[in-house]
């Protein structure tokens, strides 16, 4: 059997053939896309061994400290943003996070939301670390004696 010699740039079209037998077509479309951004990135950087290995020892270690109750992969696509920017494509959402209420409301022949409310004049709207803010989640919180607890009023 032949051995290919590959370099810089027939590696990639390699990764993606291989890629591109997946059964399942929008995964390879996925991988594909992954694969050539992030040999893209790498041809940008020109890391050297020893910075790709510490890149690979600190999602190796994002990994190690992830478990059934904590998912230390999703902080981190949090606060790179990436969380809010699939929202964004996917549904065409805008915004930012701060103080917040979470929801999740679930109802058997619908689908499950899962949602917050932010404080209206909260310190942070602007400059939150996972980009979760959106204008139309942004309410006044108005304390309800009567009931003990904290209501939020909106209108649509």
């Amino acid at each position: 059997m032949p051995v290919s010699e590959f370099n810089e740039r027939t590696l990639t079209a390699e990764v993606l053939k291989r890629i591109s037998a997946a059964p399942d077509k929008r995964l390879a479309q996925v991988m594909q896309s992954l694969v050539k951004h992030l040999h893209a990135f790498v041809r940008e950087i020109r890391p050297t061994p020893q910075e790709w290995g510490q890149a690979i020892r600190f999602l190796t270690e994002t990994g190690r400290i992830s478990d059934d109750e904590r998912q230390e992969f999703i902080l981190l696509s949090d606060t790179l943003g990436v969380s809010m920017l699939v929202d964004f494509v996917a549904y065409g959402r805008v915004g930012k996070a701060t103080e917040s209420t979470a929801f999740k409301i679930a109802a058997s022949g619908f689908d499950t939301l899962v949602t917050h409310l932010f404080v209206k004049g909260g310190e942070f709207l602007d400059s939150d670390a996972v980009f979760g803010v959106k204008r139309s989640l942004i309410v006044d919180f108005t304390k309800n004696e009567a009931a003990s607890t904290t209501a939020a009023t909106t209108s649509y």
